[in-house]
């Protein structure tokens, strides 16, 4: 369930279910609901990669993604990722 500023967050969510129902349809039992968060996370994960493909291409990811995963129990995972793909190989021979 969602705390109290995640709902404010989703108070002015630019998805299609948020901008026609607003959370009142997030919060919704049966398949208005669920269609709706359906919807509602389509949209976040699709505007995640524009959001990671766009730093990608501009080679900013490793400096911005800090910022933007402020609260994921993913963090660490990623963390491990950008450190790898940022070092140096050394030469084993």
């Amino acid at each position: 369930m969602p705390s109290p500023a995640e709902w404010d967050q989703l108070a002015v969510c630019l998805c299609q279910a948020c901008r026609t129902h607003g959370p009142d349809g997030l919060r919704a039992r049966g398949t208005h609901g669920f269609a709706n968060r359906a919807t509602h996370n389509l949209w976040t994960l699709l505007e995640e990669g524009r959001w990671i493909e766009q730093r990608l291409a501009a080679g900013t990811y490793a400096a911005d993604y800090r910022d933007h995963l402020d609260n994921t129990i993913y963090r660490p995972l990623i963390d491990d990722i950008v450190a790898r793909l940022t070092t140096t190989p050394t030469d084993p021979t």
